[in-house]
């Protein structure tokens, strides 16, 4: 009686963007450009995602009909925090596609789910639908044993201290639903619950119908009861107290030590190393610090000076980045003049023949210290050693045709 069908629209929580043809980008690798260089495309026989200036696809997978343009497809985008949500409809396909781009690492994510089913974690820290979440960093979890029916997203559930949010899906018919609850501090989500109905008390009890996995029409029906921390507001006064924790709040509390942690599981051991992962952290502390003032509270541990550190080496691994990126891109440019010099020095020696000894003696110089200087290039930092060993075998092969023709 009192179960309801999921509000009509699109996915709750998620703003979704359609592309138009201004998003056409055409020329030898047409594509459609979405939010923070993401790149998608349906032509070629292949749905392909590409990231950043990288031109190599980072996902790609087949459609049905490889005969269609950029305006055939249809194609929406939404961002939650640094993840990049893509909704894509090949030409002449009936189903959605939905796919996760996590842009500091280029990562992509296939999600099976129908377009209401995901929903925006608290605080952008991700996306939850019925086989799983992606956080904000990257990770996440699936479920092995994902619902056999399209599930849609019914309704949430906070709890009052602010560290716990359930998500409800509601199925058509009698398939059943699913329950999720997602811990915003630790940023898991737990093991999902299956039933086909549900009730919460006002002191947290969660009644639930479990599901029967056969299927069959019964008289008994049997009732799991759950203590959770989703108790009615009326009985929140209940969990208050004194001191500077109480001062800030226990939402506000949940908030800022779920983004440290965060923070801090990056910093361990981020899974791509790039300057993109290490200005997103340096950025990161910078937010935590100024949203949350009372960090430097010394009554509550003073974790501005932790965060401070963390984000002053973010930067100095920055700065690394850039210092290594400028030598290799010095080292390549000089073994490119060099090679160039020996390439028009060669072909001048091959079509000019010397007429005097001195001549020859002048053109075989040249074409030693050429090589000399191809040889120089291997003592640069980050240089590239076996291109300068090649061109330099194939100088030193051409003096060597050169010295012949001058005896």
């Amino acid at each position: 009686r009192d179960a309801r069908a999921p509000a009509p629209g699109g996915a709750p929580g998620v703003a979704w963007t359609e592309a138009t043809r201004d998003d056409h980008v055409l020329g030898r690798r047409p594509h459609v450009a979405v939010a923070e260089g993401v790149g998608v495309s349906t032509v070629g026989g292949h749905l392909t995602v590409t990231t950043g200036d990288d031109p190599a696809p980072a996902h790609q997978e087949p459609v049905a009909e490889p005969l269609q343009s950029l305006a055939d497809a249809d194609l929406a985008h939404a961002r939650v925090g640094p993840l990049v949500l893509l909704r894509v409809r090949p030409y002449k396909e009936e189903e959605w596609r939905h796919l996760v781009v996590h842009t500091p690492t280029g990562a992509v994510h296939r999600l099976d789910a129908p377009d209401g089913a995901f929903r925006r974690l608290p605080d952008d820290q991700g996306v939850v639908h019925p086989g799983g979440v992606l956080l904000a960093d990257g990770t996440g979890k699936s479920f092995e044993d994902r619902p056999a029916t399209a599930l849609e997203f019914d309704r949430e559930l906070r709890s009052p201290l602010g560290e716990d949010v359930l998500y409800a899906y509601h199925a058509h018919g009698l398939a059943p639903g699913l329950l999720l609850s997602y811990n915003m501090l630790r940023k898991e989500l737990a093991a999902p619950l299956r039933c086909t109905g549900w009730a919460r008390h006002e002191d947290g009890t969660l009644a639930v119908l479990r599901a029967d996995d056969g299927g069959e029409p019964t008289r008994v029906h049997p009732v799991q009861l759950w203590r959770t921390p989703y108790v009615a507001d009326t009985r929140a006064d209940a969990y208050g107290g004194n001191g500077p924790l109480a001062r800030v709040g226990n939402p506000d509390l949940v908030r800022a030590l779920g983004a440290c942690l965060s923070l801090a599981r990056t910093a361990r051991g981020a899974t791509a190393p790039t300057t993109a992962v290490y200005r997103a952290l340096r950025d990161d502390c910078a937010a935590v610090l100024d949203r949350h003032p009372w960090l430097g509270d010394p009554e509550l541990g003073a974790l501005h000076e932790p965060l401070a550190r963390v984000r002053e080496t973010a930067g100095q691994i920055i700065d690394e980045f850039q210092h290594v990126t400028d030598l290799t891109r010095q080292a390549a440019q000089a073994l490119d003049e060099a090679a160039e010099e020996a390439t028009a020095l060669v072909r001048r020696v091959r079509g000019e023949a010397p007429k005097s000894a001195d001549g020859w003696v002048a053109s075989l110089t040249a074409l030693r210290r050429a090589h000399g200087r191809i040889l120089a290039t291997k003592d640069l930092r980050y240089a590239d050693p076996e291109r300068a060993d090649r061109l330099a075998a194939d100088l030193g092969e051409e003096t060597a045709a050169a010295a012949r023709r001058a005896v």
